[in-house]
């Protein structure tokens, strides 16, 4: 109940956030056809979500008195996916749930086989057995087993990594020496082929 209650205080902030990443990507702001330079104050804000701070790739800043965040960094705080719609200069906001409330136990004894082997290059499987979610969620239960707090950022996609097809998953750190952590978790077995720290 708390926590939806701090998401309800925050929705402000999240669309004000919106215009930040739209000033900071030289997007025309407030739907104007044209770009306009504005002045704005940074005074080394700080957003903290859930007593965590969040670090943040680039700085708030003050214009007109009001407080404009970077959208995608407390939207991940908060447990948003973000994405960018080109086509319609729009900035989608999705809840995610908690994958480690909702993890599938005993894994991976229940999982379903791939039809498609991945022990060849060049034949990438259509119908793998660990599906992104489950990769993310299979993530997420390794980083609380390090005691690593962390939230889902990106992912790109199937890849392949020491001759396996791999699901390669990007992570934002809270609090850690190196902002982000990478995973690559094999798509047929959900093993965690490499884990890697990343600046």
């Amino acid at each position: 109940m708390q926590n939806s209650k701090i998401k309800e205080r925050l929705k402000g902030a999240l669309l004000g956030g919106i215009l930040t990443a739209t000033a900071l990507t030289a997007i025309p702001i407030f739907a104007r056809a044209v770009q306009e330079a504005i002045i704005v104050n940074f005074n080394n804000i700080r957003i903290v979500v859930n007593g965590q701070q969040v670090q943040t790739e680039f700085e708030p800043f003050i214009f007109q008195g009001r407080t404009y965040l970077p959208v995608r960094d407390v939207a991940d705080a908060m447990g948003f996916d973000v994405t960018w719609e080109g086509t319609t200069n729009t900035v989608h906001l999705t809840e995610r749930t908690n994958p480690t409330l909702n993890a599938i136990p005993n894994y991976p004894a229940h999982q379903p086989n791939s039809s498609v082997s991945s022990n060849n290059q060049n034949n990438r499987p259509s119908n793998p057995a660990i599906s992104l979610e489950r990769a993310i969620e299979i993530a997420y239960a390794d980083l609380a087993a390090r005691g690593i707090n962390a939230t889902y950022r990106s992912n790109s996609g199937m890849d392949w990594e020491r001759g396996q097809w791999v699901w390669e998953l990007l992570f934002r750190t809270q609090g850690e020496r190196m902002p982000f952590i990478e995973f690559y978790i094999n798509v047929d077995n959900g093993d965690i082929v490499k884990f890697e720290w990343d600046d």
